[in-house]
């Protein structure tokens, strides 16, 4: 996985709360990186999405910043991923989605998992859930041999200190690039708890 965002950490969102909704409204609740439309209220104006300028050291304005869901503002560094040392989730291989795409699926996932609904907790995904999360985050049997175990901070370690092995090249897919960012649910909970109803309510229409 390459983590391709260049942009700032999150801006305050207190002081600067205007911009920030105008932001969220300007991409009408979708995240700019995985594309999640969460819903827009007037208790959570921003959808609960953080608001980060489109590059470090821009000027706080509306046109350089992109509002990002509360998983995917963290894809703009290795050290975004750790919250006071400790890793936010672990890299996986699966070069058959796209990083967006395994965080959308996660994000059901995990609120489906953690659903009270009877009607959800009935649904043939509830059951198959838990299976699908495990399978998602199944580490590979040659890691270990190879000293690698999928952490924030060997990855970090691999990238920063043998470049040429990550370096593209042209006509070549790098191991690195089939890695994707698998998040652990823990450090998300609140984010989760905001996104529950609207999935509760999609699976349900699904039927």
């Amino acid at each position: 996985m390459r983590l391709i965002g260049n942009w700032s950490k999150p801006i305050d969102a207190v002081k600067h709360k205007l911009l920030c909704s105008k932001v969220a409204l300007r991409q009408s609740g979708c995240c700019a990186f995985c594309g999640y439309k969460s819903p827009i209220t007037s208790t959570f104006p921003t959808g609960n999405m953080e608001v980060c300028l489109t590059r470090e050291g821009l000027a706080i304005e509306e046109s350089n910043a992109i509002a990002l869901c509360g998983v995917c503002h963290h894809f703009n560094s290795f050290d975004s991923l750790l919250v006071e040392g400790k890793p936010l989730g672990m890299f996986v291989e699966l070069p058959y989605f796209t990083q967006g795409e395994l965080v959308n699926l996660q994000r059901i996932l995990y609120c489906i998992a953690m659903s009270k609904n009877e009607k959800v907790t009935n649904h043939p995904l509830y059951h198959a859930s838990s299976a699908l999360i495990k399978n998602l985050t199944k580490i590979p049997d040659d890691w270990q041999k190879n000293d690698f175990d999928g952490s924030v901070s060997t990855l970090k370690h691999a990238v920063e200190h043998y470049t040429g092995h990550v370096k593209p090249v042209e006509g070549k897919v790098l191991y690195v690039d089939r890695l994707r960012f698998s998040f652990n649910p823990q450090y998300f909970k609140s984010h989760l708890e905001y996104w529950l109803p609207q999935i509760e309510s999609q699976l349900m229409a699904g039927d």
